[in-house]
């Protein structure tokens, strides 16, 4: 395995970090803005992941 080969590794694995970051800081205030409108009695809708 050379060196470009171990870079491009690098690059997918903090590519993937920032991607699992970016969900989390959506889907935390989403899952918080759900919450409040099923507070208010719309429907529930199940989360698919």
């Amino acid at each position: 395995m050379g060196w470009g080969e171990n870079r491009k590794v690098c690059h997918q694995t903090f590519i993937i970090f920032i991607v699992l970051f970016l969900s989390a800081a959506v889907a935390v205030p989403a899952m918080s803005v759900a919450g409040a409108l099923n507070v208010k009695g719309l429907p529930r809708q199940p989360y698919r992941c």
